[in-house]
């Protein structure tokens, strides 16, 4: 935890933070290589306050870090129309990634690099895919493009950690 007081990048820093809480809870959570610690046992002369706390990063790791079905972190796909001029009907596939972090403190150098490194390799990907999506999207008319859903988005707040999100289908 104290890595996550250096200045590094946001997302070094939610990394750490996430690492930080698997590590804590996964003591809570069965495991074939080990015992399980329950939190009634540890926490019986806690203030009651402690074990809310400790439920919710229970919560934060189960529907957040660990299994990602929850409205902190969301995508949203869409399209930019190419000008009117254009021989062609989409300039470009877009998409907005909301997070709402878990964490505001500072992040570590070490991991930074590696973040960047796959960063590197998911752009490349999500090239090829938004070149797939226009490929199958080009060949419709305009009133069919402009039908499509807007993109909607709501900024979550801690209270969604318990609310599956919604997903996209094709």
């Amino acid at each position: 935890l104290e890595a996550l007081q250096q200045p590094v990048p946001e997302i070094v820093q939610e990394s750490l933070w996430h690492s930080a809480i698997v590590s804590y809870c996964k003591c809570f959570v069965k495991s074939n290589a080990r015992g399980v610690l329950k939190s009634n046992d540890i926490l019986r002369s806690e203030p009651r306050e402690a074990r809310k706390i400790h439920n919710l990063f229970m919560a934060v790791r189960n529907k957040h870090v660990a299994h990602d079905d929850n409205a902190l972190i969301d995508a949203r796909p869409g399209f930019i129309f190419a000008l009117p001029e254009a021989s062609y009907k989409i300039e470009r596939i877009v998409c907005a990634v909301m997070l709402a972090g878990t964490v505001s403190q500072e992040w570590a150098q070490p991991l930074y690099q590696l973040v960047s490194a796959a960063l590197v390799w998911v752009d490349a990907e999500f090239e090829k895919l938004c070149e797939q999506a226009t490929a199958r999207l080009e060949p419709e008319s305009f009133d069919v493009l402009n039908s499509q859903p807007d993109a909607v988005y709501r900024k979550p707040d801690i209270s969604d950690l318990f609310s599956t999100r919604a997903t996209i289908t094709s």
